[in-house]
């Protein structure tokens, strides 16, 4: 892939596999097109500090989750983090925990390693205000997407609407938190000599971080859980449709 169009159409063909498979896995990849989307609209509309670069950024990281669903497709080795993720979609995950799966691989592990490769040579700090502004695109398009995860989880819209952020409780996740451990370890990772250890390390913790969020240690929260998943549209190709608007 050389730029965000291709993206967006390896994105499309993800979409369309998991339809026709009838798999969450197609959750959080309605999202991530709708993100890529939006920042291709970014892109055309000259807001990022260095345009082709966001473009340039954003073809490495979406290529990270695409050469990771194929090669779970395929049955050929990924990242733990992105196995973690990918492996429950079998299971009975809340739709949300399915799209935070895939937030936290992304976001966690690939964008720092993406981030460094596009500023290979240079320094990353250079990169940072371009790094928050993909990170805040994201943002938005998770709150747009919660409305829409509430019109298929309607116990989670309740809890939601009772308890605050509610959902966060339940998965134990938060988007802040993720971007900016994000960062650090892209400034760790970019200025480290032998790539590979400080990869295997993070991937090593996010991968754990997956394990919290499918399956919470605490009791009540997993009560939660089975309660909310209850009540939730269990057709994922109805799912996905709504999820799209």
């Amino acid at each position: 892939m050389q730029n965000i169009d291709q993206v967006i159409s390896e994105l499309e063909k993800i979409k369309a596999k998991c339809r026709k498979k009838n798999s969450p896995l197609g959750f959080f990849a309605l999202l991530y097109y709708e993100v890529t989307r939006n920042v291709k609209k970014g892109i055309e509309n000259q807001i990022f500090e260095d345009n082709a670069r966001m473009e340039t950024l954003d073809v490495i990281f979406a290529k990270r989750y695409i050469d990771a669903f194929n090669s779970y497709a395929e049955n050929r080795d990924t990242t733990l983090s992105w196995q973690k993720a990918f492996n429950h979609s079998n299971n009975s995950s809340l739709i949300l925990q399915h799209i935070l799966l895939g937030i936290n691989a992304h976001i966690n592990l690939d964008l720092g390693i993406a981030a460094s490769e596009t500023m290979k040579g240079q320094s990353i700090e250079g990169l940072e205000d371009d790094f928050n502004s993909i990170n805040g695109l994201l943002g938005e398009m998770i709150d747009d997407f919660q409305s829409r995860v509430n019109r298929v989880s309607p116990l989670l819209k309740w809890l939601d609407r009772l308890g605050g952020n509610t959902d966060e409780a339940i998965t134990n996740f938060s988007i802040q938190i993720a971007r900016k451990g994000a960062w650090k370890f892209t400034k760790e990772f970019h200025i480290s000599i032998n790539k590979e250890e400080p990869l295997e390390n993070r991937d090593g913790k996010i991968a754990n971080l997956a394990e919290h969020l499918s399956r919470p240690k605490n009791t009540w929260i997993n009560f939660l859980i089975w309660v909310i998943h209850l009540f939730e549209k269990k057709n994922n190709q109805e799912v996905m449709d709504i999820l799209e608007g």
